[in-house]
């Protein structure tokens, strides 16, 4: 598999995540497309060579518990060989703009909970469609939430967020539902719960461990690039597990 892109397919993951920004401008979600060239963050799961990442940066709305602070969250293509997979990382930026790369923030209260379930996330599960080599229009991402929750909230979640996440998936052609790195004892009971109601092999949920990841998640903020690395292995295990998911597809297809 190649490791470097083809201009057409460059073309066509910017050109996917354009389309997918001025959707979310529809919804009422600002948000900003870019790439960050030669980014060596992926290399431990798509190989030595480093790769430009395209991204798709988009601005959820003010932080709760800290004036002057936003949510964000970073929707990436980083793997050559295989355009229909992203990976997305929620995150807060500073009074300055700049991310914070802790796993802690931001706080999520229903605004922020409903400016993801209602307006990103039926976005970026079909961005990278045309990308299906295939032609079936399917995709893949993982979704990093870091973050955690106001009291509210995470009733709101467990009522609204966890079962939108989870129903109807493959129905809005994702290959598999994947929600990553997470360390709140209360996320994680909800997120068991949800997918022992759907029963379903494609769903996984892989909370945060104590060993470190190898990924380094590159958010781009005043002109400089700042490496996400707050990230434990599991999103190494994720991102692995989309591009089996990928692969099998792709492999299915040509039978």
């Amino acid at each position: 598999m190649s490791d470097t892109w083809e201009p057409a397919t460059a073309a066509s993951v910017r050109a996917a995540l354009e389309s997918a920004s001025r959707n979310l401008a529809d919804r009422g979600l600002h948000s900003s497309v870019g790439s960050v060239p030669e980014w060596e963050g992926y290399a431990p799961v798509i190989g030595a060579t480093p790769t430009e990442v395209f991204y798709l940066d988009v601005r959820l709305g003010p932080a709760p518990r800290r004036h002057g602070h936003v949510a964000h969250a970073v929707f990436q293509v980083f793997d050559p060989a295989r355009p229909n997979l992203g990976l997305m990382l929620t995150y807060q930026a500073d009074e300055s703009g700049n991310p914070l790369d802790e796993r802690r923030w931001p706080v999520f209260d229903i605004s922020l909970d409903r400016a993801i379930t209602f307006g990103l996330l039926p976005i970026l599960e079909t961005a990278l469609g045309p990308l299906d080599a295939t032609g079936q229009g399917k995709s893949v991402y993982a979704g990093l939430f870091h973050g955690r929750s106001t009291f509210l909230d995470m009733f709101y979640s467990a009522v609204v967020t966890t079962p939108r996440f989870v129903r109807g998936f493959h129905e809005r052609g994702q290959l598999a539902c994947l929600f990553v790195d997470f360390h709140v004892p209360l996320t994680e009971a909800m997120a068991n719960v949800g997918r022992l109601l759907v029963g379903d092999s494609d769903v996984h949920w892989i909370s945060a461990t104590r060993t470190r990841s190898h990924i380094r998640i590159p958010v781009v903020a005043n002109g400089a690039v700042h490496p996400m690395q707050c990230l434990s292995d599991a999103v190494d295990r994720a991102v692995r597990l989309t591009q089996e998911y990928a692969d099998r597809h792709a492999e299915r297809a040509m039978k």
